[in-house]
């Protein structure tokens, strides 16, 4: 049975952290145009989760900021806690810690706009969507394409999505 997710119901939040690839190969079907990592972001007050309705701002930084992603022709990826925002944020907040999770990766692929007035809007600029995938297909995909990976656009990971999330 499906949970109803109403409006203003705290939710975690979660990031889409996506490297830039322009090799333009097919996966199942799709030019490929990039990958990414889902991280949910945890905060935790007195040892229970904070949860959101709206993103929390701290100054100049994003709540993103708190961790880093990068690509790593070795690991393939690397996430890293910056300790200055989550300094930051704790401080502001009063949070005990912050923390992360890795919920998804997906295969960012190229797709027509999701609809007539956008198409007019965006007038032939590219759009993409992403297509969820395993771990193992996820890393595979990095592996036979290192050398498009390893960009200086992919030294670190853009964020262009976030979403709210339920988690236990």
């Amino acid at each position: 049975m499906e949970k109803k997710i109403k409006e203003n119901e705290l939710k975690t939040i979660a990031y889409d952290y996506l490297f830039n690839y322009f090799g333009k190969d097919i996966f199942k079907g799709k030019v490929i145009t990039g990958a990414s990592i889902q991280l949910a972001i945890k905060a935790y007050k007195n040892g229970e989760e904070v949860k959101f309705k709206e993103e929390p701002k701290a100054n100049n930084c994003f709540y993103c900021d708190n961790f880093k992603v990068s690509f790593d022709t070795d690991k393939l990826y690397v996430i890293e806690k910056n300790i200055i925002v989550d300094n930051l944020y704790r401080i502001i907040y009063g949070w005990d810690k912050i923390d992360y999770e890795v919920i998804g990766f997906s295969l960012d692929y190229l797709d027509e706009s999701p609809n007539e007035e956008l198409q007019e809007l965006l007038k032939g600029i590219p759009c993409s969507a992403p297509m969820e995938v395993s771990k193992e297909q996820f890393e595979t995909f990095l592996k036979e394409h290192i050398e498009d990976f390893n960009i200086k656009d992919n030294i670190n990971a853009q964020v262009p999505s976030i979403s709210f999330i339920e988690t236990d």
